[in-house]
């Protein structure tokens, strides 16, 4: 068919220059057909496929395949691949093209690997086990090596050198790579480190002392941890800092349907009286107690504390109040401990007690 046509260029054009500019224009209008007619059927098996799927599990990776754009690169593929079959019809411009079209496709067959790495992370994080094993961070990094050794074949296409060759420099360029981008191995031995350790869930409540960082864990990347704060604000947090930097994980508190209230009341040790053996003092804890013992959050099982701690001059006589209920939510636990603190605060008034520092009334 190839050998007809190649003839009938050459009777028109009459050979020279003028065929070699011909026959590049009518084999690129053919493979430019070609790949369209790859793109346009595997586009329609992609999309009907999805829309037939017998199982859910098929029709989520369909689906996620259609998303990630996949069938969009049969396109590319197919463009890269008829342009190295037909680069001889070029004429002089032989051999530019073909290594174009190797350096096309490898590039293609590499998207594509990432692509189909996507769609198997897409796939796995609808499934249960994602929230308690993340493997986000892992497929990155195969990704990253992915991408990392086509990148060398790529580059053994446009210098015309075997990719062993580069290979063998490899070394001197890694130790270069690890001085320059510190920071960045450091997270990925730290994201490495979270996901097998299990440091860190999708959906844990975690807060960082040190810093203002205080959230709900939305996404576990490589080098990176994604925290939404109450607000709904986004803290993007270097994973290193959960290895480097002390942190709280209430995932248990929240596991277990219960969380540690405590609170603190300053009390002028002034006010304090004694009233028939015992002080109005210990009268308050004692009523405390009761209020908090008869609360329908209070978890009853776990121990209830009210105790007095030692007179300091920043904030007098304090009165440590510690109990576990039963509201995990951050925003009604708040509500619920402040509301609590708020009124063991307007009740000292009722056994002749002031807070320390003013008086209420």
């Amino acid at each position: 068919m190839f050998d007809a046509l190649d003839q009938w260029i050459y009777d028109i054009s009459g050979g020279g220059i003028f065929r070699s500019i011909l026959s590049a224009f009518i084999y690129l209008a053919i493979t430019f057909a070609l790949a369209l007619l790859l793109y346009t059927a595997v586009s329609c098996f992609a999309k009907h496929a999805h829309k037939k799927a017998r199982t859910e599990t098929f029709r989520k990776i369909s689906g996620f395949v259609i998303k990630r754009k996949m069938h969009s690169k049969a396109f590319a593929f197919g463009f890269f691949f008829f342009l190295s079959t037909f680069s001889s019809k070029f004429g002089t411009l032989a051999d530019p093209v073909g290594k174009v079209a190797v350096f096309g496709l490898v590039v293609t067959v590499m998207l594509s690997v990432g692509s189909a790495i996507d769609v198997a992370s897409d796939f796995y994080a609808t499934k249960s086990i994602a929230r308690k094993r993340p493997l986000k961070g892992p497929l990155q990094i195969l990704k990253t090596l992915v991408f990392f050794v086509f990148s060398i074949v790529m580059l053994a296409v446009l210098i015309g050198q075997s990719p062993i060759v580069l290979i063998s420099g490899i070394g001197t360029f890694t130790a270069i790579l690890s001085i320059v981008f510190k920071d960045a191995l450091l997270g990925l031995v730290a994201g490495i480190q979270i996901t097998s350790e299990n440091l860190l869930q999708i959906g844990d409540w975690v807060s960082i002392p040190s810093t203002s960082v205080e959230g709900t864990v939305t996404d576990i990347a490589l080098i990176s941890v994604k925290v939404t704060a109450f607000d709904n604000t986004v803290i993007t947090v270097p994973a290193y800092t959960f290895l480097s930097t002390p942190f709280k994980n209430w995932h248990t508190t929240i596991a277990n349907a219960t969380r540690q209230a405590s609170y603190v009341v300053s009390v002028d040790p002034a006010s304090v009286k004694e009233d028939n053996d015992t002080t109005n003092l210990t009268s308050y804890r004692n009523a405390l107690l009761e209020k908090i013992k008869s609360g329908d959050h209070t978890v009853k099982d776990k121990s209830i504390v009210c105790r007095c701690g030692n007179f300091d001059r920043a904030q007098g006589l304090p009165v440590e109040v510690f109990f576990s209920i039963d509201i995990t939510d951050y925003a009604e636990y708040c509500h619920f401990v402040s509301e609590h603190k708020e009124k063991a605060i307007v009740s000292l008034s009722e056994y002749g007690l002031k807070p320390y520092g003013g008086s209420i009334s």
